[in-house]
């Protein structure tokens, strides 16, 4: 009597072993996928905690004015500012000490002497702002 399956399949309920291979293969690049961007992950650096006592106090110099921001063109008549909050790192600290992590305020803005635009920057605190009195002023 002939077996009505195909030829080189294995009887029902038995694996071969190419069949077993192919999903020991399949385990493992799903296992690679999964587990080496964990791996490779770096931890985060614990934070710095200095000492107060250790860090030299007025020794930055103050470099004049801050900037002042530019008034962005608008339709409404006025003067519109756009400005924006974010988290970054600045030198705060006197020269040789980590930069210190901060929230301040960027936009666009010029030298407060000279005029010269800037671009766009954030600093902290942030940038004044140099307005004219009876001129209507929005902050975005």
């Amino acid at each position: 009597m002939r077996d009505h399956r195909s030829i080189g399949a294995a009887p029902r309920g038995r694996a071969t072993n190419a069949g077993m291979i192919e999903v020991a293969i399949g385990l493992l690049i799903l296992l690679l996928v999964v587990a080496v961007p964990v791996i490779a992950a770096k931890p985060a650096p614990a934070p710095v905690t200095l000492n107060p006592k250790t860090i030299p106090m007025w020794v930055n110099q103050l470099n004049g004015p801050p900037p002042v921001y530019v008034p962005v063109p608008s339709s409404g008549g006025g003067d519109t500012y756009e400005v924006n909050a974010s988290e970054f790192t600045e030198q705060i600290l006197p020269p040789g000490m980590p930069q210190t992590t901060v929230w301040g305020y960027g936009g666009l803005a010029k030298d407060a002497v000279s005029g010269a635009p800037l671009g766009f920057i954030r600093n902290s605190p942030g940038p004044s702002f140099m307005v004219t009195r009876n001129t209507t002023t929005r902050v975005n």
